[in-house]
């Protein structure tokens, strides 16, 4: 029978090899480098279109109302990068794992979107980021009608429907 083992033998090693074996792993330092890369290019994207950014990948992006589509993914990124950041920080092999498959899912674009379009608490078009922002214009609606002709006034195409929507998502977010 075969031992499914590799034979191995004992050597003795040269200092520039232990000074590689307890520095951080390599895959680890390439991670590193690919975050600050991934993140350095999207907070330019953000920077020149006018939006905040944190100084560095290690801190949290403010939440802002983003409307262009490539700020909006841009964003995206940034916050997925800072999260991964804190789950490293926080060394949770489970947390860095979910939060590098979110990263990965950000990048890939595509499919990100669609998984975006099925989420009911994200914006989808720029009329409902306009509504929400009449719906916080005041503390308090009477109902959803009133709400509805108020985004109407502020010549926001809506359907009785799509109106009544958006006025429950609205309330949710308080």
């Amino acid at each position: 029978m075969k031992t499914p083992y590799l034979q191995t033998e004992a050597r003795k090693i040269t200092p520039e090899e232990y000074a590689q074996l307890i520095s951080p792993d390599h895959q680890q330092q390439k991670l590193l480098d690919t975050l600050r890369l991934v993140w350095d290019h999207n907070a330019a994207i953000l920077k020149a279109l006018g939006y905040r950014v944190p100084s560095d990948w290690t801190g949290m992006p403010a939440t802002q109302d983003v409307v262009e589509p490539e700020a909006v993914e841009a964003s995206r990124i940034i916050a997925a990068c800072c999260r991964l950041w804190e789950t490293i920080d926080a060394k949770d092999p489970f947390a860095i794992g979910n939060a590098g498959i979110w990263l990965g899912l950000s990048l890939c674009g595509e499919p990100f979107r669609r998984h975006q379009g099925r989420s009911g608490s994200n914006p989808k078009s720029v009329h409902k980021i306009k509504a929400r922002e009449v719906f916080r214009s005041r503390d308090i609606w009477q109902s959803a009608k009133e709400f509805i002709k108020a985004v109407e006034q502020n010549g926001i195409p809506v359907s009785p429907q799509q109106g009544a929507n958006w006025f429950t998502d609205f309330r949710k977010e308080q």
